[in-house]
């Protein structure tokens, strides 16, 4: 049979243009290739993309987080009454809501050794426990501090799961546990600064790795756990203020250098968008720290950081690495 020309001049349109077609579908997807490896390359190191926390990954971290909420229940079933410095943090806790808000955190024994009338930084554990105390009465200062703990033990494990992986997040969860393990039943739900600080400390750390592993966002939860453990006992404010320091770091980098794998953006993202996550960190640790500048620069008499600066030499004490070491040397005595 023979075809007439309007038809051959159909079949040749058609190939044509399915040639044409071809050749742009290919050109189009080399396109889309080059702007993402131009996109990944200009935008610097990618973020892993985790996949979804496994069944049992969540009921290990759920079990540590209940462990450590049976044991507030564990205090109102044995009528645990505050006494002693934890009275005092429940007195003071429940002052948050007078018309005289705490701004100092609590005295510490240190200004006995050296003369000078210095408090613990801030009184964030007073805030963080007044809601606690309001609602339960004395007994909300061990139920807020279970709780405080258990929100820094799970956010420490979320952080790790999410922005380091799979395997990180098992070393978190266990990391966690032998933490509860070791504090006890007892400090649990002890809100005395030292024990206090001591879950805060590792959630910072915690989403300090999961920030410089790509992941700015964490620097958040992070500014404010190190913010907790930084205020709350001398001890830990060198610890705390260097990995505060890092997580500012770390999320100013990640945010401005990173781009989540699993997205191809089709413009440029904008340099105050990468900012955001270390901005906001900022700015929330700033709020924390309110109580203790207003203390230090509008309070009558001495501002509190001032007295900490000036007790590292006291009157006629030398404090030197023999008197340091000889201190430390008691620790491991057991007739001391």
């Amino acid at each position: 049979m023979s075809s007439s020309p309007q038809d051959t001049g159909v079949s040749a349109g058609v190939i044509e243009s399915d040639s044409e077609s071809g050749i742009a579908g290919e050109s189009g997807s080399a396109s889309v290739s080059g702007s993402a490896s131009v996109s990944g390359t200009d935008r610097g190191p990618v973020a892993p993309h985790p996949s979804r926390p496994d069944a049992l990954w969540l009921s290990a971290l759920g079990v540590v987080a209940v462990g450590i909420l049976l044991q507030a229940a564990s205090a109102v079933a044995d009528r645990w009454v505050p006494s002693g410095d934890d009275g005092y943090w429940s007195m003071m806790a429940r002052s948050v809501f007078s018309s005289h808000p705490p701004l100092l955190g609590s005295s510490s024994s240190g200004a006995a050794a050296t003369g000078y009338g210095f408090h613990h930084l801030g009184p964030v554990g007073f805030y963080l426990l007044a809601p606690f105390v309001a609602a339960f009465g004395g007994i909300g200062v061990a139920i807020g501090t279970s709780v405080i703990n258990a929100v820094c033990a799970v956010t420490a494990a979320v952080a790790v799961r999410s922005a380091v992986g799979q395997r990180a997040g098992w070393f978190a969860v266990f990391g966690s546990a032998l933490l509860a393990f070791a504090m006890g039943s007892e400090l649990l739900v002890d809100p005395w600064n030292p024990h206090l600080a001591t879950f805060a400390f590792w959630c910072a750390l915690c989403c300090c790795w999961a920030v410089l592993s790509g992941s700015p966002w964490w620097a958040v939860p992070g500014v404010v756990a190190g913010s907790v453990a930084l205020q709350t006992h001398l001890s830990f404010v060198p610890p705390s203020a260097l990995v505060i320091l890092v997580l500012l770091l770390g999320a100013a980098w990640a945010g401005t250098h990173s781009v989540p794998a699993h997205s191809v953006p089709e413009h440029s993202v904008s340099r105050w968008r990468g900012w955001l996550p270390v901005l906001t960190a900022l700015a929330v640790g700033l709020v924390l720290s309110l109580p203790m500048l207003i203390q230090q620069f509008f309070a009558d008499g001495p501002g509190n950081l001032s007295e900490v600066l000036s007790s590292r030499n006291p009157p006629g004490q030398q404090l030197g690495l023999q008197t340091g070491l000889r201190t430390l040397s008691q620790v491991f005595d057991p007739t001391n």
